[in-house]
């Protein structure tokens, strides 16, 4: 070795669940194996919310790790997708560009994207979150209409 020590990157994780514990902990799991996988990366804590819905201000989860985030305690945040960090395109920009103003990086295991190394990455946001809200409203149209299955009637 060159004799230089490299500085930990303090590493946090992100989960939330709506309604499946066992999601949580897959999630845990994941983000586990790809810290492991990083020898100059320490965890330094796992924040988890579970069934408080997609508004940011019932997170208590995520308000700790937000917080953490503002005192310097946090580098990079492992989420599991751009979903679970955020429904909206108007709230989930609001927090990247909190976090990137503080210095801190999220990477998407879902999409493979981590906002350190990948100069897209707003693009994809962009695009990624309006799909999901257009998704979200076919859906939502749906449960509304007379065309239900009978059997679910």
């Amino acid at each position: 070795m060159d004799g230089q020590k490299h500085a930990l990157l303090n590493v946090a994780v992100y989960c939330k669940a709506g309604f499946s514990k066992y999601a949580l902990q897959i999630q845990k799991q994941r983000a586990a194996a790809v810290i492991q996988e990083h020898g100059d990366w320490n965890l330094v804590a796992t924040y988890t919310d579970f069934g408080t819905g997609p508004q940011l201000s019932r997170r208590l989860g995520f308000k700790m790790m937000m917080a953490d985030c503002r005192k310097g305690k946090i580098d990079k945040i492992l989420v599991r997708s751009i979903s679970t960090l955020a429904r909206d395109v108007w709230s989930c920009m609001k927090v990247l560009r909190e976090l990137s103003a503080l210095g801190v990086t999220i990477r998407f295991l879902d999409e493979n994207i981590d906002t350190e190394t990948d100069s897209r990455w707003m693009e994809f946001l962009n695009i990624n979150s309006a799909l999901g809200a257009v998704g979200r409203e076919e859906v939502g149209a749906a449960e509304t209409t007379s065309d239900i299955v009978p059997a679910l009637q």
